[in-house]
């Protein structure tokens, strides 16, 4: 068995980490190693896009729990941001219903281990309804395949059906579940997923399939896919860039 802490839960970002490289799990989960990769011109970009990117989702998050929009404008100087702020007043705000909750923390249980979903924004519909809307900032918008085979994806639809009764009260069919990725790039054509209990039991076995192979793994082998070393902080130490 490997050294996960007691306290370890799983999530999106951490399931990523082990389906995109073992070695990079490994070196931040379990070894907590923060090793500072080499400066370059590329990396510098996309940490300068990912800053602004933690700007929106504070602005929206702000917005959300009813600070005025003017009082917002006031500290937006970022053309970018700027950008980005002006779509979503003007396609983005349609998602938030009036009962919604905003940047949030929600966990269930597989197999003993918690799983967690911080998610950006819960509508509730009066109909019942529970739309995940998640924001994206990213310069290109992925396909639909790509986002749908996603750990992001299939992780929050199946933690909210798993965990809303906690939430909300009292449990949800999977067909009143859906979720709403929605794009600063591409405002007026987000991209929406569904839900339903088929899904729900492939999840459920998809799921926790990985969190015992990730539980009960000794060795954890660099991945293959040179790609995903590109702005991994530790490309360095594993003397890939």
């Amino acid at each position: 068995m490997n050294s996960l802490p007691a306290e370890f839960q799983f999530s999106q970002s951490v399931l990523e980490d082990y389906a995109t490289c073992a070695r990079r799990f490994e070196l931040r989960y379990l070894q907590r190693i923060k090793w500072p990769s080499v400066e370059a011109e590329p990396h510098l970009e996309h940490e300068k896009h990912l800053v602004l990117g933690e700007r929106f989702h504070r602005l929206v998050q702000q917005y959300l729990v009813g600070v005025p929009a003017n009082v917002l404008e006031r500290t937006l100087n970022d053309p970018t941001l700027l950008d980005w702020w002006g779509r979503f007043k003007a396609s983005g705000v349609k998602w938030v219903k009036d009962a919604r909750y905003v940047e949030f923390e929600l966990r269930t249980f597989i197999n003993g281990a918690p799983l967690m979903a911080k998610i950006d924004l819960l509508a509730v519909g009066d109909d019942g309804t529970l739309t995940i809307v998640d924001w994206k900032t990213s310069h290109q918008r992925p396909s639909r395949k790509i986002l749908e085979k996603r750990l992001q994806t299939h992780v929050y639809l199946f933690v909210l059906t798993e965990a809303a009764q906690a939430l909300i009260g009292h449990a949800v069919n999977p067909e009143q579940v859906r979720m709403v990725y929605w794009f600063t790039a591409e405002p007026d054509n987000p991209e929406i997923f569904t839900y339903d209990a088929d899904k729900l039991a492939v999840d459920r076995k998809l799921l926790a399939d990985l969190l015992d192979k990730v539980r009960q793994r000794t060795h954890f082998p660099l991945t293959d896919d040179l790609r995903a070393c590109a702005f991994c902080r530790y490309r360095s130490l594993c003397n890939r860039g």
